[in-house]
């Protein structure tokens, strides 16, 4: 499955560049982008139907079972595709710095077991019946609280918000 990411230090782009900057103020910066996509199959036995078997403890034979979820020959692989774009930077002589994420994520054709009417003589039957979009924020705050010549007391903070949606349902 294909991806790409592409990443650029900014600062050592300006210092090549002959760009001034304040680098009292201005020690590091980054920013970055992907792009992604990846395949999840079914399991096996999700396409055709087949008998389980099964030993018995007490007598020791073998017999078959028929399975209670009914496989889908027509089962397609969930496909998910990603996009990704952040930026992160050190300032202060690196005594703050962030780093922020924005993600967005879509996923089709989702393998799911779905109910059936027990009428029908099943439980369940394999499907392709969703599209998710899952988008989201993250970042991570980092300074040194304290720093000497033989101690440093340095925090991070994260916050993350996440946004799942259904999108599509067979």
């Amino acid at each position: 499955y294909p991806s790409v990411g592409i990443s650029g230090i900014v600062t050592s782009f300006m210092d090549a560049m002959n760009i001034s900057y304040n680098k009292k103020l201005i020690n590091y910066g980054k920013v970055r982008f992907s792009i992604a996509q990846v395949g999840k199959d079914c399991g096996p036995y999700q396409l055709a139907n087949t008998y389980d078997t099964t030993t018995n403890d007490a007598f020791g034979y073998l017999y078959t079972t028929e399975p209670t979820t009914m496989a889908n020959i027509d089962l397609v692989p969930e496909i998910a595709t990603s996009y990704e774009i952040g930026t992160e930077w050190r300032l202060f002589n690196n005594r703050f710095g962030f780093d922020i994420t924005y993600y967005n994520t879509g996923t089709k054709n989702q393998i799911i077991a779905v109910d059936l009417p027990q009428t029908s003589g099943w439980a369940q039957k394999y499907m392709n019946i969703g599209k998710i979009s899952n988008k989201g924020i993250e970042l991570a705050l980092n300074g040194s609280v304290i720093r000497t010549r033989n101690f440093n007391l340095d925090l991070t903070a994260n916050f993350a918000h996440n946004r799942t949606e259904l999108v599509k349902l067979a």
